[in-house]
């Protein structure tokens, strides 16, 4: 929309990841710095977004949207079809953990970073929302699928249209740019442990930035983004993410057993109201995959089906390198 319809968009994609590969490779200030630089934009698109809603557009009384009827089961279908849009526009947060290891005072940074990024986006999420409903209402919000430009049409015109294309295209840059910067990094301490092609462990001699990793992230990227919809995108990811999350949290109550039977100090960030808050979470994500498989089975299937390919070549990387994974 914003190139006028002169360009395809797979060749926009391409030419996107190329030169978010490329600026990650310079290093990691570079990629960081690049991704602060979206960032402020995106904050500063979202924040034009909010007060054009609250401030400047005409509100107008929003009918009273006609009481419906729907069965219990259709009823928690539909809000868990709903849900799983909701709960990636607040995903990301974890992607801060793979570059932990190149933090300055990670222990107390890291723990900074999750905190307020995640409250972050909580309070921009919940002003759009208001923004939205402030100038659309119920009936109008519940029936579009574009509220930005439906909100921004109303504040600016035309132009709104143009805008609200802008700040979308900004955002998944944004998005692109976070996953090129970190995502590398896992296959990096993979190859470096022997669980992955040994070339992607390779560092630049200037940059010393994960190299060809990032290149195999730029690759991956696009053919993921070039195969589907995002909806279909979408659930392919949700499904394994909160799968993991759960199990990722599970593990605290083992870790935490073994410490109080070796009678070791805990020696880490203790999370607050455990085991209570822990327990609610991994509640949270078993919800979150159910009602993906519920509302999306094959999409979630096919994202299970990507993920299994990966257990052959990891068993076989284990076995041959068995004396470089750690125990």
């Amino acid at each position: 929309m914003l190139a006028g319809g002169g360009l395809s968009e797979p060749l926009v994609v391409v030419a996107v990841l190329a030169v978010l590969a490329a600026i990650n490779c310079i290093g990691v200030k570079a990629g960081d710095g690049a991704q602060s630089a979206l960032g402020a934009l995106k904050f500063g698109a979202i924040a034009a977004l909010v007060i054009a809603g609250l401030f400047f557009a005409p509100h107008t009384p929003a009918p009273t949207p006609a009481a419906e009827h729907q069965a219990p089961a259709d009823a928690a279908k539909s809000f868990g079809e709903a849900l799983i849009p909701v709960v990636f526009s607040f995903g990301g947060w974890q992607t801060a953990n793979y570059v932990a290891g190149e933090m300055k005072d990670g222990r107390r940074n890291l723990v900074r970073a999750l905190l307020v990024g995640v409250l972050a986006v909580v309070v921009l999420y919940l002003l759009v929302n208001i923004a939205c409903l402030n100038v659309l209402g119920v009936v109008a919000l519940g029936k579009t699928l574009t509220p930005t430009s439906d909100v921004l049409h109303v504040v600016a015109g035309p132009i709104g249209g143009t805008l609200a294309a802008a700040a979308v295209a900004l955002s998944a840059i944004g998005y692109l740019s976070q996953s090129m910067l970190t995502g590398p990094r896992v296959y990096f301490a993979m190859a470096r442990d022997g669980l992955f092609f040994r070339q992607a462990a390779a560092i630049g001699e200037a940059s010393r930035a994960p190299v060809v990793a990032i290149v195999l992230q730029a690759i991956w990227t696009g053919i993921l983004a070039l195969s589907g919809s995002y909806e279909r995108i979408l659930s392919y990811v949700i499904a394994m993410n909160f799968l993991f999350f759960g199990l990722s949290a599970s593990c605290l109550f083992v870790l935490r057993r073994r410490e109080r039977a070796s009678g070791s100090a805990i020696d880490g960030f203790k999370a607050p109201l455990f085991p209570w808050s822990i327990g609610l979470f991994i509640l949270i994500c078993v919800v979150v995959v159910l009602a993906s498989f519920w509302t999306h089975p094959v999409d979630s299937l096919v994202g299970y089906a990507l993920m299994a390919l990966g257990v052959p070549p990891y068993l076989y990387w284990r076995r041959i390198n068995k004396d470089l994974v750690p125990q």
